[in-house]
């Protein structure tokens, strides 16, 4: 009787785990392989870089610490890869991402390993992407949806920036290419210290805009939009970040 109670929840703590993705296996698979691409990428990295520094003596600190990162995210993508393929909860699963958005922000801007950070930064997209397509509490939010606060950017951007939000207050990280200052913001209300989600919306410019770190306890409430400008010189840009 015990193992048979014991199976019956196994069972239904599965199916609670795909009702998350609207009843289908075809979310959760997703997920799956998005987790197991990112534990690749960051498998990789974590080769190149640990290799490198064992490779004779004098390294720099810098060398030091992108190395310790490399592992560090390494260890936490496989722990996340058997949280998936566990079934664990939406929320646990969202709570995890957001540590390992966390430790992704920590990476260099300028590294010889510049490639393989940029693949486990996309991998880990493809992550967050899938879990914004599963349920919330049970439902999807519908999309119309009222919007709880929105912060208005408008700036120049020559390669990529990350442009990090927190309550009212903002702040332009060039990652790459020439720093063209920090724009111009404007807010209708602060982003508020709890599990919201954000939308970057592009008005004006050429390139790519996404979010690529959702605001939780985990990362003192900060939310980092990614504007990635692919083509040659500098393109003004203007953007709405709505918080949910």
């Amino acid at each position: 009787m015990k193992i048979l109670v014991s199976l019956v929840l196994i069972f239904a703590g599965s199916v609670t785990a795909l009702a998350q993705f609207g009843n289908s296996d075809q979310g959760y698979m997703r997920l799956v392989n998005s987790s197991e691409n990112f534990r690749r990428a960051t498998s990789d990295l974590a080769n190149r870089t640990g290799q490198d520094l064992l490779r004779g003596f004098g390294k720099q600190r810098a060398e030091i610490e992108t190395a310790f990162l490399a592992q560090q995210l390494d260890a936490s993508a496989n722990l996340f890869s058997e949280m998936v393929r566990s079934r664990r909860s939406m929320n646990e699963l969202r709570d995890a991402a957001a540590v390992l958005n966390q430790l992704m922000s920590r990476a260099p801007g300028i590294s010889p390993y510049f490639n393989l950070w940029m693949n486990a930064r996309s991998a880990l997209n493809e992550v967050d992407r899938d879990l914004s397509s599963g349920n919330q509490g049970g439902g999807n939010f519908p999309d119309n949806r009222p919007a709880l606060g929105t912060m208005f950017w408008r700036g120049n951007v020559d390669d990529r920036i990350w442009i990090i939000v927190r309550g009212r207050e903002f702040e332009v990280r060039t990652v790459s290419g020439q720093s063209l200052g920090s724009g111009n913001a404007r807010f209708t209300s602060p982003m508020p210290n709890r599990n919201v989600e954000l939308t970057a919306i592009k008005r004006q410019g050429r390139g790519d805009v996404r979010v690529i770190q959702q605001p939780s306890r985990f990362n003192n409430w900060e939310g980092i939009i990614e504007v990635f400008d692919s083509g040659s010189g500098a393109r003004n840009y203007e953007i709405d970040i709505v918080w949910r």
